[in-house]
């Protein structure tokens, strides 16, 4: 880790983002969540940016978030998430009315392709935006990559120039992102086996070819994810409730808020699987 707690991973693709802005942010877009709290993670500054410039911005959660912990009931806690998603779009500036929950099942994504490629065609028909955004097609969360294929496939069927903001998230938990943890240095082997497994993330990451500067948008997009409480804070005070502060001591939450939001943008037409 480079001093000041960052990796020097992190400032190589700061340097490297920035000349890669993109300013121009008052097409109307969709976004597309897997689940609720990654509308926040990967793009809640350029939302914020892309309002404020007088865009229509539409949020929608392919899944109802119900399989993130299995400590209470899957009913229970995806009313919760609903209910959470809904402060957080508040924050970044949305209305309720921009804000559809299409209710696929969490953690299945990829079995409900066919309910998924008819429900998101039917957004996409009904909406006039001129851009789509949702997480990076190698993104190592399944739930994550095949929200991707879903999305560019009803793209693609649609037949409407668009162009496609992929955004990644989990991608950043992994070296050279969050660095090593304590003591590996140690362990050659262990060294070896993180380093090989972040190799895919940071030929992905240093790839994307736009970014968005989010430096003043941090402080409401931190807001906005503080309201997806069950995914920031243990709920009931439950020790064995798993939070995203957990992942890399905090290391991977930190490297979403960066002071840009990267993405791989690219015209619909040229889109191949």
């Amino acid at each position: 880790m480079a001093s000041g707690g960052r990796s020097i991973g992190s400032m190589v693709l700061e340097a490297r983002m920035r000349r890669r802005c993109v300013d121009d942010l008052e097409r109307p877009a969709i976004v597309f969540a897997p689940h609720p709290d990654d509308e926040t993670l990967g793009c809640g500054g350029t939302i914020v940016r892309k309002l404020a410039q007088g865009a229509r911005v539409e949020v929608i959660y392919l899944t109802d978030g119900s399989g993130s912990h299995d400590l209470i009931p899957a009913n229970e806690l995806a009313a919760i998430r609903r209910a959470e998603a809904l402060k957080a779009c508040g924050v970044l500036g949305l209305d309720d009315r921009q804000v559809r929950f299409l209710d696929l099942k969490d953690g299945h994504l990829a079995e409900q392709e066919a309910e998924g490629l008819t429900r998101v065609g039917a957004v996409l028909r009904e909406s006039a935006a001129e851009e789509v955004f949702v997480t990076h097609r190698q993104e190592p969360s399944p739930d994550h990559a095949a929200a991707n294929h879903i999305v560019r496939r009803a793209v693609r069927k649609i037949g409407r120039p668009m162009m496609v903001w992929e955004y990644p998230i989990w991608c950043w938990n992994s070296w050279p992102w969050i660095g090593l943890s304590k003591g590996s240095w140690r362990h050659p082997g262990a060294v070896a086996k993180a380093v090989g497994r972040g190799m895919p993330s940071l030929s992905l990451l240093t790839g994307c070819n736009s970014a968005v500067d989010v430096g003043q948008q941090l402080e409401v997009k931190r807001a906005a994810l503080a309201q997806h409480r069950t995914q920031v804070t243990r709920y009931n005070g439950d020790p064995g409730w798993g939070v995203l502060g957990d992942f890399a001591e905090g290391r991977f939450l930190e490297m979403l808020f960066q002071p840009y939001e990267p993405f791989f943008r690219y015209g619909a037409i040229q889109d191949r699987d």
